[in-house]
């Protein structure tokens, strides 16, 4: 699941579980950013942060087709769906 995404042994997790020898579930992780943000005053969850990182990874330059393997989706329309718009571009460019 969440493995160091490169930057480590194939063994080394992101989000590596206190209680047995490899990652923590999604739901543990979920459970884990909901605490985070309820003490941060603000609604966290995982998925919350994946729209969050593609729609910043468009607005910096990333391409659709990068994003969606990066996202491991096999569609780039389901990419698109990602991202959501900025009110504030002239454009309101929307990919879908």
């Amino acid at each position: 699941m969440f493995e160091s995404l490169g930057r480590g042994e194939a063994e080394e997790w992101l989000f590596p579980s206190d209680r047995r020898d490899g990652p923590l579930t999604r739901q543990a992780v979920a459970g884990r950013m909901a605490k985070w943000g309820q003490e941060a005053g603000v609604r966290l969850h995982p998925h919350r942060c994946r729209h969050t990182h593609a729609t910043h990874a468009i607005r910096r330059g990333c391409d659709v087709f990068t994003l969606q393997c990066t996202l491991g989706q096999s569609s780039a329309s389901t990419t698109g769906g990602y991202v959501a718009a900025n009110p504030v571009d002239s454009s309101s460019l929307r990919l879908s």
